[in-house]
């Protein structure tokens, strides 16, 4: 499955081996961040004006919407329950999906609510980064930061990603740069 938001707050999910597709309509503005759940069973929606959505992949249906203001960041940690927020204002949220609804389960304590962009959880570890690209990498369950760095000096970093045992970032600038490190953490 590949989704995209085309405009308009609707979501295209495409079905690639069969190549059908299936418009999901819910949001009032532009979709920007998407998320399918590792175990292919939900989406979640935001577009940093409204609570973001949940839906059921095989339905289309809404499951939920996630009471987090103004998220223009959103991953699925290992599992298809746990969802992860960032917001430009209110920072990162960690969410549980389970029975239809969305419970907030913690946050991280960042120094400014700032959270530019976020990677998607790997294993305790998650990418934070702000507007002057400083990321830090956090360890979820002690709510700590592990390390942090300057990324290119003041461009914004645009794109996280965590790999391998959580030892490699993946960075975008907003100048569509990419680098790629190997952390010690």
């Amino acid at each position: 499955m590949i989704a995209v938001g085309i405009g308009g707050g609707a979501i295209e999910v495409w079905d690639v081996p069969g190549r059908t597709k299936r418009v999901f309509a819910g949001h009032r503005f532009e979709v920007g961040s998407l998320a399918i759940s590792p175990d292919r069973r939900l989406l979640v929606s935001s577009n940093g004006r409204e609570d973001p959505i949940v839906w059921d992949l095989a339905s289309g249906t809404r499951v939920t919407t996630v009471p987090a203001m103004q998220v223009t960041n959103v991953a699925f940690g290992t599992t298809g329950n746990e969802l992860t927020t960032g917001s430009v204002n209110h920072g990162v949220h960690f969410w549980s999906i389970e029975g239809g609804e969305a419970r907030q389960t913690s946050e991280l304590p960042l120094q400014s609510p700032y959270a530019w962009d976020i990677s998607a959880p790997l294993g305790d570890r998650i990418a934070v980064a702000d507007e002057y690209g400083l990321v830090t990498i956090w360890d979820i369950r002690r709510r700590m930061p592990v390390e942090t760095y300057q990324d290119r000096g003041r461009a914004e970093t645009r794109a996280l990603a965590l790999g391998g045992d959580g030892t490699l970032l993946a960075t975008r600038s907003e100048e569509h740069t990419s680098e790629l490190q190997s952390r010690t953490l």
